[in-house]
Parts: C-alpha cells; sequence; structure tokens
C-alpha cells in the first residue's frame, strides 16, 4: 500500500509539472512574439496570445522538448529545495524573468536570448541602465516578496516532499543526467537525434529560432553549435609527424627545382599572370 502512494505521490508531481511547463513555455512564447506577433508564424493570426496557444498545439514536437526541459529543472528546483511551493515560486519568479528579457532583447535588437546573451551579464550595471525604472523597481519588490514567502515556507515541515536524503540524491543524478544532453543539443553528436525528435535548429536568427523551437530551445541551439569539431588521433605528436613528413617531400621536391629563388621578382610576375 505505501510503495503504492509513493508512485501515485510521484506521478502527481509529474501532472503538476507537465501543466506547470506548459504555462511557464506559453508564457514565455508571449514574450517571444510580443513584438512582432507574425515574424515566422505563417498564418497563425496577428495575436501573440494566440500564437501562443498555436506554437503548443501546432509545434507539438519542439514544445515538447521544451517542456520537458521544464519539467527537470523544475524536478532539479524540487530536489534542491524539498519543497514544491518553493519550486512553483521559483519557477514563476524564473519565467517571469525570462519572458521579460526575450521582449526587451527582441524589441531593441530583434534577437531572442543566446548564449552571447548571457555572457553580457557581466555588465550588470550597463544592463540596469537599459531597463525601465518600473521593471528595475517590481523586480526588486519581487524578490523582497519571494525571500518573505520562502522564510515562510521553510519553517513549515509539513511541506516537506522527500523524507530519504538517499533518495533525493538518487533522483537528482537522474535528473542531472536527463538534463545534460539537452546542453548539446545542436551538437554534432546529438544534432541528429533532437532532429528526429523535433528541433529545427535555424541558428542564423534567434529570433526564428525562438518562434518555431520555443525560447528554452532555441537558447540551447544557440550555445552547441560546432564551430570545429576535433579530428580522431588529433594531437601534438601527430602535427609533428606530418611536419616531418612534408618537410622530407618538400625538401625532394625542391631538389629538383629550376627556379630556386623565390624572392625574385620576375618569378612573382610569372606566378601572377598564371
Amino acid at each position: 500500500m505505501k510503495i503504492k502512494y509513493k508512485i501515485f505521490k510521484f506521478l502527481r508531481l509529474n501532472f503538476l509539472f507537465l501543466w506547470l511547463s506548459i504555462v511557464s513555455l506559453y508564457i514565455i512564447q508571449i514574450g517571444v512574439m510580443l513584438t512582432d506577433p507574425t515574424y515566422g508564424t505563417g498564418d497563425w493570426g496577428r495575436s501573440a496570445w494566440t500564437n501562443g496557444i498555436q506554437f503548443v498545439i501546432n509545434q507539438t514536437t519542439s514544445a515538447g522538448i521544451n517542456v520537458l526541459i521544464l519539467m527537470i529543472l523544475m524536478w532539479l528546483i524540487t530536489l534542491i529545495s524539498n519543497r514544491i511551493p518553493v519550486t512553483i515560486i521559483v519557477m514563476a519568479v524564473l519565467t517571469a524573468i525570462v519572458t521579460v528579457a526575450e521582449y526587451q532583447l527582441i524589441n531593441v535588437r530583434q534577437e531572442a536570448i543566446t548564449e552571447a546573451s548571457l555572457q553580457e551579464v557581466t555588465a550588470f550595471g550597463n544592463l540596469i541602465g537599459m531597463l525601465d525604472i518600473k521593471l528595475v523597481i517590481a523586480f526588486v519588490v519581487i524578490l523582497i516578496v519571494m525571500a518573505v514567502l520562502l522564510f515562510i515556507i521553510y519553517r513549515r515541515s509539513k511541506w516537506i516532499v522527500f523524507r530519504s536524503i538517499r533518495w533525493r540524491a538518487v533522483l537528482m543524478i537522474i535528473s542531472i543526467l536527463a538534463l545534460v544532453p539537452f546542453f548539446q543539443i545542436n551538437s554534432d553528436q546529438n544534432k541528429e537525434t533532437f532532429i528526429k525528435l523535433g528541433d529545427d535548429p535555424k541558428v542564423w536568427d534567434s529570433l526564428y529560432d525562438a518562434v518555431s523551437n520555443g525560447g528554452i530551445v532555441a537558447l540551447l541551439n544557440s550555445r552547441t553549435t560546432d564551430a570545429m569539431v576535433q579530428p580522431k588521433g588529433y594531437s601534438q605528436a601527430t602535427m609533428k609527424k606530418l611536419v616531418k613528413k612534408y618537410q622530407g617531400e618538400a625538401k625532394s621536391i625542391n631538389a629538383t627545382r629550376q627556379n630556386k629563388n623565390f624572392k625574385s621578382k620576375q618569378l612573382f610576375i610569372r606566378s601572377v599572370n598564371l
């Protein structure tokens, strides 16, 4: 009976996280589409609110990847905090931050959040100066309210989810391992797999990517494009062997060359004419 209750509790949590993830994704997509609801949406309509629903319904596979990522993230927050209300509050705040950030960035630059955008967080002072003062005040108020709520929640032990530290540790390892492949979603090793699952990377246009694949997946697509893949057997010793090999071949070729003065102006002119 006890095992059945635990299974029921586990399924109930996943059902809750599923719906929260769908709502969170919908809100983020509104932030993506609010500036120009018609960009990359085809004949969906001219309202960001209805287009957000269209994305969840029409782009089922790519929307599903976003939802799965958000669900795993919720599990990680729950396993760390051990309180469901904490997970809901943190996810609500993160969703609000991402949504506002998407809207602000798209409105100013016509590009969605990418890895390069996150690197700009180091210039926090300059970013604050670009924001509307009302947004800054609202953000500070939300943080204060969040801190008060978290304090109240942690004072109530009846909201504890897991009693066993060992069980939490096992689930946390599983959640981290499940999340790792998504950070390499657009790499050469995983690209084909995720394309079959519904991802359609459009790394040349971050906004189009966010509209088509969802803001979360678009961010991950932007950070996992391999500029160059390391060949098999690549090493310093291999490079030295190649240098030695071609130095020997060059020496052999140069031994029978008729023109050995490569600095000759006449030879340079002939080369240009060729």
